[in-house]
């Protein structure tokens, strides 16, 4: 059991950093009420799943003094995120989402949503995407369906975002494979795909590692998975480069807080984060969802994101592009 120590020693405070030889974390007089955290998107889809899994660990495992309450907000994400970036930076509301608020930024800029509207708390995990097709489609491998794309493409109906993280995985695979040319069908995130797939609607699509293990359905064939080597959860599943397709990209997921945020809320946050994943239940969780351990705060996540937004940018401008034609 990590239990919760509250010390008010001014600016002197270690400011929610794990102490030494103890698994108490110290964060002055921060928490004392409920946070909120915005998840702008529907309940049950794959950020709210983890957002809640923090929340429960966090509370089992007496890591705060005070409960975190999820909170979504439906519609498009920038509905929750603009939300949150004009909450009170009092301490008690964050943002929890991924590269989304990069590429929306490029594709769409009058949004109005920017990472930089934030102060960045910290990145707890990364996720790949997967390439799937129906079990009773004729494609068994990636380089199968991507080379029937020379032949028949715009008779391939390919689920896709657009605009999305998962219309920028296909655009980074569109590019590895030359010639390729799937018909593209506005059809949403996973939870929307897979009742599509099932209903032959989409011939093929793109879906979170978290979303097929969710589903767990033998009538989705997995071709391919974006990361840079094979989960443990599907370890059937061969990555894009083990197929010989020099793509695959992956993303990250964030805590953010409205810019004025006390720092010792933003550094008390950080600190709750990194002492739930270490406990044995996150990371069981983690693994069985297809989600990495990649924890950052503080400096190292500022240099994390210029880099995420460097990646992003050129890939997210192509999708900018067609969306445009």
């Amino acid at each position: 059991m990590l239990n919760l120590v509250k010390l008010t020693l001014g600016a002197a405070v270690l400011s929610g950093a794990v102490l030494a030889g103890s698994t108490s974390i110290a964060v002055a007089d921060w928490p004392e009420r409920p946070i909120k955290v915005i998840v702008p998107y529907s309940p049950g889809g794959s950020p709210d799943q983890l957002t809640r899994k923090f929340s429960a660990v966090l509370a089992e495992n007496g890591i705060l003094a005070e409960p975190v309450n999820v909170v979504n907000v439906q519609g498009h994400f920038s509905v929750g995120a603009t939300e949150a970036k004009n909450a009170d930076p009092d301490g008690y509301t964050f943002l929890f989402l991924h590269a989304a608020l990069m590429s929306a930024e490029v594709v769409n800029p009058d949004s109005g949503v920017s990472w930089r509207n934030y102060d960045p708390v910290a990145k707890t995990s990364n996720f790949g995407l997967t390439i799937v097709t129906h079990a009773d489609q004729p494609y068994t491998t990636l380089p199968e369906l991507m080379e029937a794309t020379a032949q028949d493409g715009h008779d391939i109906k390919f689920g896709v975002n657009l605009g999305a993280i998962n219309h920028l995985t296909y655009i980074d695979l569109m590019d590895a494979w030359p010639g390729s040319d799937f018909k593209l069908v506005q059809a949403g995130g996973g939870g929307k795909q897979y009742p599509m797939l099932k209903g032959g609607e989409l011939q093929a699509g793109i879906m979170t590692s978290q979303d097929i293990l969710t589903f767990q359905d033998p009538d989705i064939r997995v071709l391919g998975y974006s990361g840079p080597d094979r989960l443990g959860a599907l370890p059937d599943v061969p990555t894009f480069r083990e197929l010989g397709i020099e793509a695959g990209i992956t993303y990250d997921y964030w805590w953010f807080a409205p810019i004025g945020t006390p720092q010792e809320a933003v550094d008390g946050m950080a600190a709750a984060l990194e002492a739930a994943i270490q406990t044995g239940d996150m990371q069981a969780w983690l693994e069985a969802k297809g989600l990495t351990d990649d924890y950052l705060r503080g400096a190292d996540l500022t240099a994390d994101l210029e880099a995420s937004w460097e990646r992003i940018v050129p890939i997210a401008n192509k999708a900018k592009t067609a969306l445009n034609r």
